[in-house]
């Protein structure tokens, strides 16, 4: 082989190593990029992750906060009507005619009827319903 066959075939190698070389270098800078990203996305998402359980225990504890209030207005709410259910028995037995509750004539015609047992065959007008229309 002459000379410069075998120089221009040294330098074609040159350039092949020096390009497999930088290949193999940036290969490596590249996968060091990715593993620094990687980490830096790994640790966000653990803040994320805390943060999220951070949020989801604040959450748990308002709502068994609302909870305790449903529970306590629910009692209060029940007492109350007990309170006033045990009201109205005691008025009901003090004022066992009901000229106390302010009716009108049919209204205690009805309600005496009503303690007799004896139901009237005429349509009950108390609500109106038998009132003749006016035009």
């Amino acid at each position: 082989m002459n000379a410069i066959a075998l120089r221009l075939i040294l330098a074609l190698a040159l350039v092949i190593g020096g390009m497999a070389t930088g290949w193999t270098v940036r290969g490596w800078r590249s996968d060091a990029v990715e593993a620094k990203r990687d980490a830096g996305d790994a640790k966000v998402a653990a803040e994320n992750v805390a943060q999220a359980r951070h949020d989801d225990a604040a959450n748990q504890s308002g709502v068994a906060q609302v909870e305790r209030e449903r529970v306590a207005r629910s009692t209060e709410s029940g007492t109350e009507f007990k309170q006033i259910t045990r009201e109205v028995i005691r008025y009901v037995q003090a004022n066992p005619a009901p000229d106390g509750c302010n009716l009108g004539d049919s209204g205690v015609r009805i309600w005496r009827a009503a303690s007799a047992g004896k139901a009237s065959a005429e349509p009950d007008d108390s609500a109106g319903a038998n009132r003749p229309v006016s035009r």
